[in-house]
């Protein structure tokens, strides 16, 4: 039996941790970073700015006396429902909620306490 109502795509593991990392990062975070610092796919980004997941903001910068095309990456309002959502749904499935290791997230705010 099939639902009237079409179910919302779940978010992937990767896209999960793009959005937090994106969301903890009031400024943006460069596409360079999130692919080569993070290890996130340069081919699951486009799908969360399609998504209106987030955005990407494009700047030609001087560096090195050359010119460098930036971009910078933002959650989007709808990005934070998104991981919002998540996270309500991952807190009731169980007692645990963010299960074994937690999200990115979790374990930046238990670092600062830590260092606190």
């Amino acid at each position: 039996m099939t639902s009237a109502f079409p179910r919302k795509p779940r978010l992937t593991p990767e896209q999960r941790r793009a959005l937090e990392l994106l969301a903890s990062s009031p400024h943006g975070v460069t596409e360079e970073l999130l692919v080569h610092g993070y290890g996130l796919s340069s081919r699951m980004l486009p799908g969360l700015v399609r998504a209106g997941l987030a955005t990407v903001e494009r700047r030609v910068i001087l560096a090195g006396g050359m010119l460098v095309e930036l971009g910078k990456v933002r959650i989007t309002a709808a990005g934070q429902r998104a991981l919002a959502a998540g996270y309500r749904a991952r807190c009731t499935a169980g007692a645990g909620g963010g299960g074994a290791h937690g999200s990115v997230l979790d374990r930046l705010h238990l670092a600062r306490h830590r260092i606190a």
